[in-house]
């Protein structure tokens, strides 16, 4: 369903009512999921400000501006649309997540045009001067992250960290975090030996929509690095020890973005480069790695631009 503001006279200056014509008419369309798009008196008052004057009824007469605002594939997009003394059409489309940087260049068209003295038939010069499409180079989040693993630390153990996303180019993201995943024990002689993992990860992933897409599923290859830390427990001399740890790995990552919260839930499989082991004498092999762990994680934070 769409809503229909009315079409109402501009005219060419402040606080006076003139019987005749107005130079300009704008005519403003908003889809439901476009109200925050400004209407025609909020666009108006953009014009102005952008001039830096009122406008006069010479610098605008004789023109007739559409303007609809709607939602395109998780887009703002406007499409514009002139009569009279200039004519011609064009669309301007901005991914952010308001209507407002849109908004600001469907306003600083318009002025562009107003602002031109030159009569022309052509929509090219001035809205293609004045096209301000946002192309949203990238975008970034910073996030908490919380699940539990499977074969890293032996039994399932919960995994907490910290994330920092950039999102380019719209479909890639690359991202860098830290989790430690909390301490297992196994049982091994008198005693026992406490297993846990401190690492480091890079990600890479692509997605099949735009980052500012409500759902976005994308697969995901991992790069890791740590430390895995091995401490005997009940002996009667209780040592630690630690092994730098890599890994490499792929996942399955299903996220969107709710305004400027980021979310995503993501399932990956860990491949350690080498098999590494702690015991003790004489209750023998407390822990052995295992040669494929696995990751079930919720993300969930704020998008920083």
């Amino acid at each position: 369903m769409r809503r229909t503001l009315a079409l109402i006279p501009w005219f060419a200056s402040a606080g006076v009512a003139h019987a005749a014509s107005p130079a300009v008419d704008i005519s403003v369309t908003r889809t439901p999921d476009t109200f925050d798009c400004p209407d025609e008196n909020a666009l108006a008052a953009s014009i102005a400000r952008i001039l830096e004057r009122p406008l006069s009824r010479a610098t605008g007469e004789g023109i007739v501006a559409e303007v609809a605002f709607s939602r395109q594939d998780m887009e703002y997009v406007a499409s514009l649309r002139l009569r009279g003394k200039k004519e011609g059409e064009r669309t301007l489309r901005d991914p952010g997540a308001g209507c407002g940087a849109l908004a600001e260049g469907v306003a600083v068209t318009l002025a562009l045009l107003l602002e031109s003295t030159e009569a022309t038939t052509s929509d090219a010069d001035p809205v293609r001067e004045a096209a301000m499409e946002n192309t949203a180079p990238s975008s970034g989040w910073l996030a908490a992250s919380a699940g539990v693993t499977f074969g890293l630390v032996g039994a399932p153990s919960p995994a907490f960290g910290v994330q920092v996303g950039v999102e380019s180019f719209r479909h890639w993201s690359f991202r860098l975090g830290v989790v430690d995943v909390l301490s297992r024990s196994s049982a091994a002689g008198d005693g026992s030996v406490s297993v846990s993992l401190l690492a480091a990860q890079a990600s890479v992933c692509g997605a099949l929509t735009p980052f500012e897409a409500a759902l976005r599923p994308a697969l995901c290859a991992h790069a890791a690095v740590g430390v895995l830390t091995g401490e005997g427990v009940g002996y009667e001399s209780n040592e630690s020890k630690q092994f730098s740890w890599f890994a490499g790995g792929l996942g399955v990552e299903l996220g969107g973005r709710l305004s400027r919260f980021s979310w995503a839930a993501e399932g990956s499989l860990l491949i350690p480069t080498r098999s590494q082991s702690f015991s003790v004498e004489p209750g023998g092999i407390a822990h052995d790695s295992s040669p494929v762990a696995g990751v079930l994680s919720i993300r969930a934070g704020a998008v920083l631009w």
